[in-house]
């Protein structure tokens, strides 16, 4: 990896390997504020603008010395969504390091396991601790077989 680095969108999440973070970008880890409230937008099929997106993701492309980004970690569940649109945008090309897996294996840890639990009507579901999702989010769950 060059001097650049990995930079982190928008933060540092526990089962990011520590040696990738702290290495190579533990002062260049991005904090943006908006961009989850974009992707839940763009989730929900709103439109949102190249220039606010970009405006959330610039600080992640860094030239040095030579160098420049070469990963940038989507830390977040939402930011999957935008993987495209983040390509799109990026100055240049760049890894997207999507933990998407960790974070629901880490999830489904803290869950205790139920022995002889019964799957309700053997479907998968999904919940939604904020409240009951709208029709745009239960349209999208239903694309992943999910019933919200």
């Amino acid at each position: 990896m060059d001097d650049a680095g990995a930079h982190v969108l928008p933060e540092v999440p526990a089962h990011v390997p520590p040696g990738l973070v702290i290495d190579y970008s533990y002062d260049q880890a991005s904090t943006r504020t908006y961009l989850a409230r974009m992707a839940e937008a763009y989730i929900r099929g709103d439109v949102v603008s190249d220039e606010a997106v970009l405006s959330e993701i610039d600080q992640c492309f860094v030239e040095k010395d030579g160098s420049k980004t070469d990963i940038v970690v989507l830390a977040c569940t939402h930011y999957p969504f935008m993987a495209n649109v983040f390509r799109r945008l990026a100055p240049w090309p760049v890894d997207w390091l999507d933990p998407a897996e960790a974070i629901a294996r880490r999830a489904r840890s803290l869950v205790p396991h139920v022995a002889d639990a019964v799957h309700p009507d053997n479907f998968d579901f999904a919940v939604f601790t904020s409240g009951n999702p709208d029709f745009a989010t239960r349209r999208l769950m239903q694309g992943f077989g999910l019933k919200a």
